[in-house]
């Protein structure tokens, strides 16, 4: 529960200082990122992402040759504290049955 939590003050403080630089109100493409030990496991994961439009990209780690990255950009979205909440839980659990870890998010600040 405690991840969440960590989860939540996180999209609060990037929500924050895009509004404060005044992009808040703008649909941004929403960066994402996954580990996966598995190649098989991550091309899974890159194919379900691809059929959502998202734009995803299989490689080798360059932290690791055991690790892949599976990595990428969402279609344009409102970024909204809930909504930002509800996505990253989503992409959790997908990281989760796709026996990977979602390493995070970003966004671009015009």
């Amino acid at each position: 529960m405690e991840e969440t939590n960590d989860n939540e003050d996180m999209v609060g403080r990037v929500l924050r200082l895009i509004n404060r630089l005044g992009t808040g109100d703008q649909n941004q493409k929403v960066e994402f990122f996954f580990y996966a030990r598995d190649i098989v496991w991550a091309h899974i994961l890159g194919n379900y992402l691809r059929s959502v439009d998202y734009e995803v990209e299989v490689s080798m780690s360059a932290s690791s040759s055991q690790t892949y990255l599976v990595s990428g950009c969402t279609t344009p979205m409102q970024l909204e504290e809930e909504q930002l909440q509800e996505w990253s839980e989503l992409m959790e659990r997908l990281a989760q049955q796709c026996e990977a870890e979602f390493d995070g998010w970003g966004t671009l600040i015009n």
